[in-house]
């Protein structure tokens, strides 16, 4: 199985590896555009609570990002489901690009 991910190094001793497979990715992108389409009207009446997505739908709007994970993991498992925060633009670095390099293997 084909995976994405990459690994940040938060700082000396301290890396943090993320994966996603194939499955996870697809859902991550079918949900990006479900909640691009739905964007205006979540902004407009929930701005700063949290949508779970699943799908490409809509599944529940939260006051709190963990009560989002405990439900998306429950009903669709690790990766099979999306946590937006309403409003949230994300960081844009414009060119810069994060380089982080691992300390030598002991």
């Amino acid at each position: 199985m084909a995976s994405a991910g990459g690994s940040v190094v938060l700082k000396p001793g301290l890396q943090v590896t993320t994966m996603m497979d194939n499955a996870s990715m697809r859902e991550l992108n079918v949900n990006r555009g479900a909640y691009r389409t739905m964007q205006g009207e979540l902004e407009r009446h929930h701005r700063g609570r949290f949508a779970l997505l699943h799908g490409g739908e809509l599944v529940h709007i939260f006051n709190d990002r963990w009560d989002a994970y405990v439900i998306g993991t429950e009903r669709f498992g690790e990766g099979g489901f999306s946590i937006k925060k309403i409003g949230e633009r994300p960081a844009h670095l414009g060119a810069a690009r994060l380089y982080a390099k691992l300390p030598p293997a002991e």
